[in-house]
């Protein structure tokens, strides 16, 4: 990890989920900002400095897929998009982020797809 912290975004409407990527991201020595309100994601976005956004796919209101197409319309971030059924994920969702990462794939691999992304390596 280098000297400079990285800022992840961490969007899931379940706020026991995001506890548990926010404690892992730490360890790691990464800054981490969250919101269980998808549609505060893009004016967190506009006041903060954000290396990368971590997703849920399923959530009320706004689902993952239409707010990694909003962020995409406005940032080149890699985006991972996090969910339980990764296989009702369309086509044209999975063209916009850079990873898909089944939730049940476990932290280890949450951490790996992150510095493999921040490092500049798409998944």
């Amino acid at each position: 990890m280098s000297a400079i912290t990285k800022t992840i975004l961490c969007v899931d409407d379940s706020p026991a989920t995001l506890g548990t990527w926010i404690e892992a991201l730490d360890q790691f020595g990464y800054r981490t900002i969250a919101t269980t309100d998808p549609q505060a994601a893009l004016p967190i976005l506009g006041c903060v400095p954000v290396e990368l956004a971590l997703i849920d796919y399923f959530m009320p209101v706004l689902n993952g897929g239409t707010l990694a197409a909003s962020i995409r319309e406005h940032s080149a971030i890699p985006i991972i998009l996090a969910s339980n059924n990764t296989s009702d994920i369309p086509v044209s969702v999975r063209e916009v982020v850079d990873a898909i990462l089944p939730k049940q794939a476990g932290l280890a691999s949450l951490v790996r797809t992150v510095n493999s992304l921040l490092s500049g390596n798409k998944s």
